[in-house]
């Protein structure tokens, strides 16, 4: 003040105006912020006293404050000074505020990764141009409420800047291995300073805005054979399907992942050491829904091709590892998952045919004049469950090819669908060949197949088809030359009577010439045999 007259007494008043509303600043209770020194012995004309306002200043963020002050003698005003835009008599109140976001996602969710950074944009109000200020920030568990420590220090970042204006921002940037924080929540506190004094505190362990949560995706997979539909199918030849139905929850919307799927071969793998079927790897790229939430299911088939040959009497696993911006996220590798299984036994049959009406090698005829023989199939490696058929077909070994009976058809049956219990077990089949007198010296070997019925479709387990083995054959065997029949003579055949009378006219005329040659011979001779 100056120009005051010494020995009066003066009342001076404060009150606090909001510049922005240019009325009276209410505190938090509602109330006028004032202050007052009431008669003040003046000694010089010039000086100054001091007013002091305290209250709450919960709501002064981001205000300014402007003080108007009166000076009274005895209630009557002799100076007042109400300037709203008077700088000197302002005080600004900074505010600010943040906003976390993983650098990778771009979003306030993260995953938790080696190589993490975590921007934070720290937007400020009503600093004063020109002024100097330096922001710093660390990061909190917001589970526990504690500093994320790295090699025991607090994970901080901080940036000093000149205001251009009153109001702006400032970026920091966290690096730091997120790999163990899934699941976790990780905060900002911010603090702004000017010389070395905090002007701003933002410390809000709730605050949505200053946070990024490490979401761990899960990767859930049911592996079937295509044409079986089930953990189990069958390998006999060409190229088998593998069906991967690939379940996860944690995934962001409207964002591109990547799903590398691959097979392995349990049988000659270990945990530490997969081994991954040549061929058998699919990279499936896919872009989320932009309704999806992280606890959404989003769900993805692969299908593997796979030559037979590969997986004929193995365990095959589906392994998957699911990639966000060339970053492994998730994976799921477990060799002991049943899910993610597929077995493929190597099926077996072996025959013995034999005589249906007897325990011989060799066929007979029954009494209705049929052929018979029954072929006993011993199976090894079958799906329980399955529902199996058995068809066999006769071959003729002479020629190597399909035996054709006397009316120039092949010999084929098939035994009933046979729904397996056991993986080994035994079957029949019978075949019938009719009009056994016409067959003579054969050698019959039975070929089979077996055949998994599927629905309407059938598809082949197995065949044995050995035309050598002689578990497999049978024989009609030679049958016995029959003698030829006499004919008798036949009437009115005069050729034939004159051909046997004049037969027994000669015999009857030889037969007496050696008659009479014997009988001369004895007269010629006396009692003693002497020449007479």
């Amino acid at each position: 003040y100056s120009n005051l007259i010494p020995g009066i007494k003066y009342s001076f008043y404060g009150k606090l105006m909001d510049k922005e509303t240019e009325k009276p600043y209410l505190d938090d209770n509602g109330n006028e912020v004032t202050a007052e020194l009431i008669d003040v012995e003046i000694t010089e004309p010039d000086g100054y006293v001091e007013l002091t306002f305290e209250f709450s200043g919960e709501n002064l963020k981001g205000k300014t404050v402007v003080v108007f002050e009166d000076v009274k003698v005895e209630d009557k005003d002799v100076a007042v000074h109400h300037d709203i835009e008077d700088e000197d008599q302002s005080v600004d109140y900074p505010e600010g505020r943040t906003e976390a976001k993983d650098t990778m996602t771009d979003t306030n969710m993260g995953y938790p990764v080696e190589k993490t950074v975590i921007s934070d944009i720290f937007t400020y109000e009503n600093l004063h141009v020109g002024y100097t200020y330096t922001v710093k920030g660390y990061l909190v568990d917001k589970g526990s409420g504690e500093p994320i420590l790295a090699d025991g220090a607090r994970i901080e970042a901080q940036k000093t800047f000149t205001a251009e204006e009153k109001d702006g921002s400032a970026q920091l940037t966290f690096e730091l291995d997120a790999s163990a924080l899934a699941g976790k929540t990780v905060v900002v506190f911010e603090d702004l300073y000017y010389d070395e004094i905090p002007v701003i505190v933002h410390h809000d362990i709730n605050d949505e805005a200053q946070s990024v949560e490490f979401i761990e995706p899960e990767v859930k997979t049911t592996a079937t054979d295509k044409a079986t539909g089930e953990h189990t199918g069958v390998a006999t030849e060409g190229i088998v399907t593998i069906v991967d139905v690939v379940k996860m929850t944690g995934l962001l919307p409207g964002q591109t992942y990547k799903l590398i799927a691959k097979l392995v071969d349990k049988t000659e793998s270990t945990e530490d050491k997969p081994v991954y079927i040549d061929g058998a790897a699919v990279e499936k790229e896919f872009t989320t829904p932009d309704d999806l939430t992280k606890d959404s299911e989003y769900e993805v088939v692969v299908e593997f091709e796979v030559d037979a040959a590969q997986v004929r009497g193995e365990s095959i696993v589906a392994f998957e590892a699911l990639t966000f911006k060339n970053k492994e996220i998730a994976v799921h590798a477990d060799l002991s998952d049943k899910d993610q299984t597929v077995d493929y036994p190597a099926p077996k049959i072996r025959t013995v045919a034999k005589n249906a009406y007897s325990d011989s090698k060799e066929l007979t005829e029954n009494i209705e004049g049929n052929l018979g023989i029954i072929d006993e199939i011993t199976y090894e490696n079958f799906i329980p469950g399955s529902k199996v058929v058995f068809r066999g077909i006769l071959m003729d070994k002479a020629t190597g090819t399909a035996f054709l009976d006397a009316n120039g058809k092949t010999v084929e049956s098939e035994s009933e669908v046979i729904e397996i219990s056991a993986e080994n077990g035994t079957a029949l089949v019978t075949f019938c060949i009719e009009g056994a007198e016409k067959y003579d010296d054969v050698t019959l070997v039975v070929f089979e197949k077996a055949f998994l019925i599927n629905g309407d479709d059938e598809i082949l387990i197995t065949s044995h088809e050995d035309i050598d083995d002689e578990d497999q054959t049978v024989t009609v065997p030679p049958r016995p030359e029959t003698p030829p029949e006499e004919v008798p003579p036949q009437t009115g055949d005069n050729t034939n009577i004159y051909l046997w009378a004049g037969l027994a006219v000669a015999a009857l005329a030889v037969g007496i010439a050696a008659t009479v040659g014997l009988r001369n011979k004895k007269d010629d001779q006396d009692d003693e045999g002497n020449a007479v």
